[in-house]
């Protein structure tokens, strides 16, 4: 009786946690935002989770779907966008046009999810973008569909 009393009361404290960690971070945990792709349907087999930095933060989970495509899923406590990966352009893609566009010595590249955001620049419209930057800091955000360059530092 008193273990089953321990048990529930430890359940109690840990959901308590997520919810405070959630409800201030507005993220699921790594786990949690697999399972919630999987649970979703998004995907049903999980090969990265990272978490998305530009733009709105998110938990970025890339595994592939139901048909054995490669999907990408962005989620906060609940899927946001979702894109298959052999709609857009490839990562090696995106680095060649960062390379042309005088981007070198690469410190950081992610596929990333940005949401249309009441205040943000007009110029960036919601969807999907390789974000890039090098060592120096210069930026570039490529679109993912297209491979055209949505903003550079350069310019």
């Amino acid at each position: 009786m008193k273990k089953s009393k321990f048990i529930i009361f430890t359940l109690i404290i840990i959901i308590g946690f997520l919810s405070i960690y959630v409800y201030f971070t507005r993220l699921l945990p790594k786990p949690l935002a697999g399972g919630l792709a999987i649970i979703t349907g998004e995907v049903n087999s999980i090969q990265e989770i990272s978490t998305t930095t530009t733009g709105p933060i998110y938990r970025c989970v890339i595994g592939k779907d139901y048909k054995d495509e490669k999907k990408a899923v962005w989620i906060s406590y609940k899927v946001v966008h979702s894109v298959s990966l052999e709609q857009g352009i490839s990562k090696e893609n995106a680095l060649k046009i960062a390379h042309k566009k005088g981007i070198e010595n690469v410190k950081d590249i992610q596929l990333t999810y940005i949401a249309n955001i009441e205040g943000m620049s007009q110029n960036i419209s919601e969807g999907v973008y390789w974000y890039i930057r090098d060592n120096k800091n210069k930026t570039i955000l490529i679109e993912y569909n297209t491979g055209n360059i949505k903003y550079s530092d350069n310019e």
